[in-house]
């Protein structure tokens, strides 16, 4: 089993920015892969303020948007 711990969940090359979600499921998709474990775990460290988005980010499904039609 592999762990994986995201703490702050920001990061800072000339201020401080919030980590893109894309990156943020990237990360917790390394704590467990399928080829090679059959369990993962990923914990996110947030200030409070924060807390509601990261739960509502996980629990809830988002939408997917695509041009794919607009293409055809």
């Amino acid at each position: 089993m592999h762990h994986c711990l995201i703490a702050e969940v920001r990061h800072s090359k000339q201020q401080w920015i919030d980590v893109c979600l894309i990156d943020v499921l990237q990360m917790m998709g390394r704590a467990g892969r399928p080829q090679f474990d059959d369990q993962g775990i990923a914990v996110i460290l947030v200030h409070d303020a924060k807390k509601h988005f990261y739960k509502k980010f996980i629990y809830e499904p988002f939408p997917v948007e695509s041009r794919w039609m607009t293409l055809l």
